[in-house]
């Protein structure tokens, strides 16, 4: 299928995006993306890392059930976070 713009001629094939015009084309951002989510996902790593540290050494946190549930959401979302990085 073939669709016209203005400024911009763009053929559509499948998950493919070509660009026309000397214009930036989609599959440059697809560096973009991995970066900023690579930045991200380790942020997320380490920030859960020092939490779990900060509640696992102290273990007077550990009496309290907020405490308790805060550790266990923080242990949780390192695991997807190296679960997602894995996978892509």
């Amino acid at each position: 299928m073939r669709m016209m713009n203005n400024s911009t001629n763009v053929l559509y094939r499948g998950d493919n995006i070509t660009l026309h015009n000397d214009s930036v084309e989609a599959k440059d951002y697809g560096i973009v993306m991995k970066t900023s989510f690579g930045i991200i996902a380790s942020l997320s790593f380490f920030g859960n890392l020092l939490l779990c540290l900060v509640i696992f050494r102290k273990r007077s946190m550990l009496k309290m059930p907020y405490n308790i549930l805060i550790g266990s959401l923080a242990v949780t979302d390192m695991l997807t976070g190296m679960q997602c990085a894995i996978i892509r």
